[in-house]
């Protein structure tokens, strides 16, 4: 006779936890944070007639209007802040007639009058043409704005929603705990043994950030620099978030431009110094660690933006860390350990610059390209789509940051890429013979459904300071009021690059050639190293002086000394200055010779070794330089120091190639 089944016993809830509640937690707080994105982008057009009795008196001119209490819940008009000086796209009439000009500074209105105003925050502040009071000269005064729904009920989604990931992530820990505790004893076993790798590998990025520190005074990128030191948070929206927040937070705890500058220089070269042993510390044979490690530091500026307030003291540091996953990607394969090191690394890559993001393509490269050379022995579809969800998830990641951090700040989102579009504008306008400059401007323009974009365009053109000019001129005239800039300078620049025009074409052409073989010259930035020198003295001697602002920013750094400038002028005609220069050159023909020379030690490397592991990861290396050079040509502006990516991603793969080189002599 059989013997019955046993029956069904319940499993132990320690051995079997239960991730049901953590997911429907974190998906709850997910839900809510993107419900408060999505309502962000709502807006609705309103129309207000202003009451008499509404309208209380300010200083001198100027009037105001408490907008808040005119507007239904849940909508409030969306104003002007520290963040957007442009954001209101209220616009005022006096019996029918347009007022203006908008965002006009609040000492102007109240002083000057003469129909100017500004919305900020809940309140408009406003003046009459002829300086009459606007509640007894008999005119009647109407507003129309686009409301969006309140920052309060946003900003208290998004809260609740973080808190709610938090707490799932919180709870995920604390179920895989033992899990947690065993890779950390795993991770402190792999430190005690490979220790001396590690300080070996960390030895000569910290020789070079101890020179640099002990013999060169602090670097400077003109305004820039001194941005981060009065305004850091501001300048988010024009921005990723890692470097605004990162100054913030040292100067949150290190007040005094002297304390805040020798803080970040120590923590910029600390996270140097640890990206490049992670990144040598990838291979176990001593010599070959000292190798990548000093070719690594070469490509990163050998540590010199970490010497100052430059976005690369975070950026190239965080691409160094993402190089060091792709080797082990290389070494190991893409093992749970090795994603999260790619993922990580590229999120903070892209937080700290937008354009790093295209990097994205590196470990997918790598693993479709040694699929291909092993003829599908290597790496399977299913590792390359995992490969590919990864750097999905990274951009998803990314645009989720952005978008929490632009909504706690109130920051406005619209892009500023066609704040760099407009450099491309008119450098394009300088190619077309002047006769045909106005048919030119009117084609581009036909292509613009948006009028105003089409009144704008001329502006886009012609105006001086291509950052700022464009922006401003578009404020001031009249029949553009209402219209936010960037959104304006966004569709000329759409237009322009989708023109299909000869101009067009040849201007980017001319754009991606300097992002490929560089800028400089012999007076002018030859290498790297004298451009940060250059630039610090530059800076010094022309750009600090010229804001007040900038003197109070860099008091006791001997910044505010123009005799400073004859220090950095000394250091860059210094021969091992020059000799640097040779390794990281600017100047199209040296540049060109150098990455020639690099790519024929790639290739020799791919075909003397006869491994497809090898020539995929040089591939990838150089498909990601050129990936980031499209980038630069595309969505930002294509300056001396925005080329360390590239420089950068090509020293690593000339020590990923002479190692494999040497490696073979040394088998052979």
């Amino acid at each position: 006779m059989p013997s019955p089944p046993p029956l069904p016993t319940r499993q132990d809830p320690t051995r079997a936890p239960r991730w049901g509640w953590i997911i429907a937690l974190g998906a709850a707080g997910l839900l809510l944070m993107v419900l408060a994105f999505a309502l962000r982008s709502i807006e609705r057009p309103m129309q207000l007639t202003l009451a008499a009795e509404q309208i209380l008196p300010l200083e001198g001119q100027a009037f105001q209007v408490d907008l808040k209490r005119r507007l239904p819940w849940p909508w409030q008009a969306r104003s002007d802040n520290p963040f957007n000086l442009y954001r209101s796209e209220l616009l005022l009439f006096e019996d029918g007639r347009s007022l203006g000009p908008p965002h006009a500074p609040y000492d102007q209105v109240h002083r000057d009058g003469g129909g100017g105003y500004l919305h900020w925050a809940r309140l408009l502040i406003f003046s009459t043409p002829d300086h009459t009071d606007p509640r007894t000269n008999g005119r009647g005064y109407e507003i129309r704005f686009k409301a969006g729904v309140s920052y309060r009920i946003l900003r208290q989604l998004a809260d609740i929603g973080g808190l709610l990931l938090l707490a799932a992530l919180g709870a995920a820990l604390w179920k895989q705990r033992r899990a947690a505790a065993r890779a950390i004893a795993a991770g402190a076993r792999h430190l005690r043994r490979r220790y001396r790798d590690y300080l070996l590998a960390g030895l000569i990025p910290t020789a070079v950030s101890l020179a640099a520190l002990w013999l060169i005074p602090p670097l400077w990128n003109g305004s820039d620099s001194t941005i981060w030191l009065l305004w850091q948070l501001n300048w988010i929206p024009h921005h990723p978030p890692a470097y605004p927040l990162f100054m913030a937070a040292v100067n949150t705890l290190f007040e005094g431009a002297p304390q805040i500058l020798r803080v970040t220089q120590w923590i910029q070269h600390l996270a140097y110094i640890l990206a490049i042993a992670y990144l040598a510390s990838a291979y176990r044979v001593g010599w070959q660690i000292l190798l990548v490690s000093a070719l690594a530091c070469v490509g990163g500026g050998l540590n010199l933006f970490a010497h100052g307030f430059f976005t690369e003291g975070l950026a190239t540091p965080l691409t160094l860390l993402l190089l060091g996953a792709l080797l082990r990607l290389h070494r190991d394969g893409l093992t749970a350990g090795v994603a999260a090191a790619l993922g990580l690394a590229l999120l903070a890559a892209s937080l700290s610059r937008h354009a790093l993001l295209i990097l994205g393509v590196l470990p997918v490269a790598y693993l479709l390209i040694l699929a291909i050379l092993s003829r599908g022995k290597a790496a399977g579809l299913l590792v390359i789509a995992q490969a590919v969800a990864l750097v999905v998830a990274v951009g998803v990641a990314n645009s989720a940051v952005n978008r929490y951090v632009s909504l706690l700040l109130d920051a406005q989102e619209t892009s500023i890429i066609g704040r760099v579009g407009v450099y491309r504008i008119q450098a394009a306008y300088e190619l077309v013979p002047p006769a045909a400059r106005p048919a030119w401007l009117a084609a581009i323009g036909a292509r613009a459904a948006d009028p105003a974009v089409q009144e704008a365009l001329p502006l886009l053109a012609q105006t001086p300071n291509p950052w700022t000019g464009p922006r401003d001129a578009i404020a001031a005239t009249p029949a553009l009021y209402g219209q936010h800039p960037d959104a304006i300078m966004n569709a000329g620049y759409r237009a322009f690059a989708y023109a299909l025009d000869p101009y067009a074409w040849r201007q980017m052409g001319q754009e991606l050639g300097r992002a490929i073989v560089g800028i400089g010259s012999s007076s002018y930035c030859p290498g790297q190293i004298s451009c940060l020198l250059g630039g610090s003295a530059v800076s010094i001697e022309a750009v600090f002086p010229a804001d007040p602002r900038n003197r109070t920013a860099t008091a006791g750094t001997g910044a505010e000394h123009v005799e400073t400038a004859a220090d950095y002028r000394a250091l860059a005609a210094h021969p091992l200055t020059r000799f640097l220069d040779i390794l990281l050159p600017l100047i199209p023909l040296q540049r060109l010779l150098f990455l020639a020379a690099s790519l024929a030690l790639a290739l020799a490397a791919a075909v003397l070794t006869r491994d497809a592991r090898i020539g995929a990861l040089a591939a990838a290396l150089w498909l990601g330089a050129l990936a980031y050079a499209l980038a630069l040509t595309f969505i930002t502006v294509v300056l001396p120091r925005y080329l360390s990516p590239i420089d950068t991603l090509v020293w690593v793969s000339n020590g990923v190639c002479l190692v494999a080189l040497l490696a073979r002599t040394r088998t052979a």
